[in-house]
């Protein structure tokens, strides 16, 4: 068992993670920024972080978060093109 230091709980000693908090961080993690979900559940910064990567949660890319939002992989090539064509990235 690991024991507490003067600082705090030992490093990997924090509270356990509910089934709650989980579900909350499948539903939030690729939407919001880590920041706010940690406020959320009471937790840190880095906490989230490293709950999410052992979870294999991912933070959303702009592909898809374009996809969800236009929903057309047609009009994500047009734009591609534009931009290209434009001098853009």
């Amino acid at each position: 068992m690991l024991q507490s230091t003067a600082f705090g709980p030992a490093i990997g000693g924090g509270r356990k993670w509910s089934k709650t908090e989980e579900r909350f961080m499948k539903r939030h993690y690729g939407r919001y920024d880590s920041f706010w979900i940690s406020r959320q559940l009471s937790r840190t910064d880095v906490a989230i972080k490293k709950r999410a990567s052992r979870m294999g949660l991912r933070k959303a890319r702009l592909r898809s978060v374009w996809l969800h939002h236009y929903g057309a992989p047609d009009a994500y090539s047009r734009m591609l093109r534009t931009k290209r064509s434009e001098g853009g990235r």
